[in-house]
């Protein structure tokens, strides 16, 4: 069954998509254009919640498995899904995760206008 998000959850997790696809393409040296960052919150704003997760999983979970700097990598008693679980009620609570980005990314669209600048969680 699906789980309901707040339009505040929604946008953080659209948001941290965002910047996740515009770090992406900065280091394969392309431009994340305004357009597109607006056509992609288009399209997630209207996913349901579970298809919303099934995204953030396949992208920002993905991206975390890869790295060696962030997660349990250190204590080998913290199962990694769950970990990566724990990121993401994190995210939808607004609370700091442990990971982060270094591009921000701006976001237009009505839904999302009110959190698109102020809340960094």
């Amino acid at each position: 069954m699906s789980e309901e998000l707040s339009d505040e959850q929604r946008a953080r997790v659209i948001r941290d998509l965002l910047c996740h696809q515009a770090e992406s393409a900065e280091a394969g040296k392309e431009v994340f254009e305004k357009e597109e960052i607006q056509e992609w919150a288009l399209w997630l704003k209207d996913e349901p919640p579970d298809e919303l997760r099934s995204i953030w999983e396949g992208s920002v979970g993905e991206w975390l498995a890869s790295r060696g700097d962030v997660g349990p990598a250190d204590d080998p008693e913290t199962d990694f899904d769950e970990w990566v679980d724990e990121q993401y009620q994190r995210l939808l609570n607004g609370i700091e995760t442990d990971y982060g980005f270094v591009r921000k990314v701006e976001i237009d669209v009505p839904i999302l206008e009110e959190f698109a600048e102020g809340d960094d969680a």
